[in-house]
């Protein structure tokens, strides 16, 4: 991967992770109705669980590759029209259902959780995540080193969103 490709992931998965959803939804409430600790421990918890889809995606690649060398760049634009079909979707969704949990506003581990089960079950992570992987990564790239930096592009890029939005929330939570 160079550098550029590591700036346009970045640049994607932040503009993924900025994207009104269940998730900031989440962040925002548990922030306003518990305090900073609790969305910063809901944003962890969001990040552990796209890192765990990422690795997921990752480690399939790698069998897929392993497979099908031959027809790799096969893969690369059906995984492309499915980036297309996701974001078209994206684009054309209606209104998103609120996310409701009860919550303990003594327990950080319960926002942690909380975080990470609702981004756990959104496939949509998954398939994101296989949609973009074959853009960025060929089948001889899929190394160790590569792999970190995937990691930690993706940990930076959706933990600064979603802390930016805690720390938005904790603002206006202050003025009122």
């Amino acid at each position: 991967m160079t550098l550029s490709d590591v700036i346009v992931l970045f640049l994607m998965l932040a503009a993924m992770a900025a994207l009104p959803s269940a998730s900031v939804m989440l962040v925002v409430s548990r922030t306003l109705s518990c305090g900073a600790k609790h969305g910063v421990m809901v944003s962890f918890g969001i990040v552990l669980a796209d890192l765990l889809y990422l690795l997921l995606a990752i480690f399939g690649l790698a069998v897929v590759a392993m497979c099908l060398e031959q027809y790799w760049p096969l893969v690369q634009i059906m995984a492309a029209l499915i980036l297309l079909i996701f974001s078209y979707q994206l684009w054309r969704a209606g209104k998103l259902d609120t996310v409701s949990s009860a919550h303990n506003k003594h327990s950080g581990w319960a926002s942690f959780v909380a975080g990470f089960t609702l981004t756990a079950v959104d496939y949509k992570a998954i398939v994101f995540y296989l949609g973009i992987l074959p853009v960025f990564i060929n089948d001889n790239e899929i190394t160790l080193s590569s792999s970190l930096i995937l990691l930690i592009t993706t940990a930076v890029a959706v933990a600064s969103v979603k802390l930016t939005y805690v720390y938005l929330a904790n603002l206006v939570q202050q003025h009122f």
